[in-house]
């Protein structure tokens, strides 16, 4: 038997893929704009975490106010009252860190 291409090509495609409705369609188009939209959420959402600012310590704190002290925005007496403040804080922070180490 002599058959030409489109022939044959009819006969190897006469299996085709399984037909989808349209609503299978748009379910499954709906799945992937669901996926992306949260993923692109979650994934933002970890970028703007990672761009957040590093713990200051007590005393990092304190040397800012005494920048801000020295260059005139605080008195001397606002001054004291944060350094009053920060002490007890800092030691809080020594009482935390040497019950740890018992």
């Amino acid at each position: 038997m002599f058959y030409t291409s489109l022939e044959r090509f009819l006969l190897i495609s006469s299996n085709p893929l399984p037909e989808f409705s349209v609503t299978t369609w748009i379910m499954a188009i709906a799945g992937f704009l669901l996926f992306f939209g949260v993923s692109s959420y979650i994934f933002r959402r970890l970028r703007a975490s990672s761009k957040e600012e590093p713990y200051l310590g007590p005393h990092a704190i304190l040397s800012q106010f005494r920048d801000l002290r020295d260059s005139g925005a605080l008195s001397e007496e606002e001054f004291r009252r944060i350094k009053l403040i920060m002490a007890d804080k800092i030691a809080g922070e020594e009482n935390d860190a040497s019950q740890e180490e018992q």
